[in-house]
């Protein structure tokens, strides 16, 4: 029987995040309304790391997709809480490499999917409507349950908004309706312990309608691993060093907030763990050709990801 969720109220600000973090990342901000333009101008102006973070972050996307694929023995990735599609599109490397490999963005916003479906789509990329939050309903979406196993699910800067109940409880979930084998990558927003830590969550969920979590990576780990999934050294990491775990401690400090990746395995049965080569140095890949967004001025795919 599977686990009874905790009692709690979810946050589910998904399309206001989302249009949040599009201005953000990106200074035209194409999805933003007026109003997500405005706050994101005043976080930047307060804290101009935010955007490099963040680009940092839809980087490590698209490498984790890529060692899940090439190294971790998936046979595809489904994004969870995706965004609104940007460049570099976080699949692009990966099906450039496995062109047998299949991918999913999800999100729980319909009006996110139908742009993901009507830029990304194609014979291997697919959308759909479904929640990080509900496991069991995600893992059966005919779009995902297609993929087969093992499988990468990758929760793209949404755990930072789950309540720390919720967050073990999923934690306990994934670990037990994944296959075995499977990965699980996670971006996580770590606050800063100060004064400006506090300001940031504090506009984040004033623009997004979402209160922001104080997770540490040091809880965050415990929650993954009580859950019977294998984390090691080096499996959480500054975005800006993923791929390169050796580089973090001369980073230099971009306040009020850094974005962990946290990547975990749920245990082949009768075999090792081979998280730790998820991590690694990535391979070099010849350029990629960009698919036409069909939005003009869109800038194309960097081959240097």
């Amino acid at each position: 029987m599977p686990a009874k969720p905790p009692a709690r109220e979810v946050p589910r600000a998904a399309l206001e995040v989302a249009k949040l973090h599009s201005a953000l990342l990106r200074e035209a901000g194409v999805y933003a309304d007026p109003e997500q333009r405005v706050a994101a101008a005043a976080i930047l102006d307060r804290f101009p790391g935010v955007r490099a973070h963040l680009q940092a972050a839809r980087r490590a996307h698209c490498d984790a997709a890529l060692n899940a694929v090439t190294r971790g023995g998936a046979k595809g990735v489904v994004f969870g809480a995706a965004g609104y599609p940007d460049v570099p599109y976080p699949h692009a490397l990966a099906l450039a490499a496995v062109p047998s490999a299949r991918f999913c963005y999800c999100s729980m916003e319909p009006r996110i999917t139908l742009y993901n479906e009507a830029e990304l789509g194609g014979p291997n990329v697919a959308a759909c409507h479904g929640s990080l939050m509900e496991p069991a309903e995600l893992l059966a979406l005919p779009q995902v349950a297609g993929i087969g196993g093992p499988l990468c699910v990758m929760a793209c800067l949404a755990p930072h908004y789950w309540p720390a109940d919720l967050f073990a409880h999923l934690m306990g979930e994934y670990a037990r309706l994944l296959p075995a084998g499977s990965i699980l990558v996670m971006t996580v927003l770590i606050l800063d312990r100060t004064r400006d830590g506090g300001e940031f969550a504090a506009a984040l969920a004033e623009a997004g309608g979402a209160p922001v979590q104080a997770h540490t990576p040091e809880s965050v780990r415990s929650w993954v691993s009580g859950a019977g999934m294998r984390v090691r050294r080096g499996d959480v990491t500054d975005a800006r060093a993923y791929g390169r775990p050796w580089a973090e401690r001369s980073l230099p400090r971009l306040p009020p907030a850094r974005i962990a990746v946290v990547t975990a395995r749920k245990p082949r049965r009768g075999a090792a763990s081979a998280v730790s080569r998820l991590t690694g140095p990535l391979p070099r890949l010849a350029p990629l050709a960009h698919r036409p967004s069909g939005r003009p001025g869109t800038p194309p795919q960097d081959p240097a990801l």
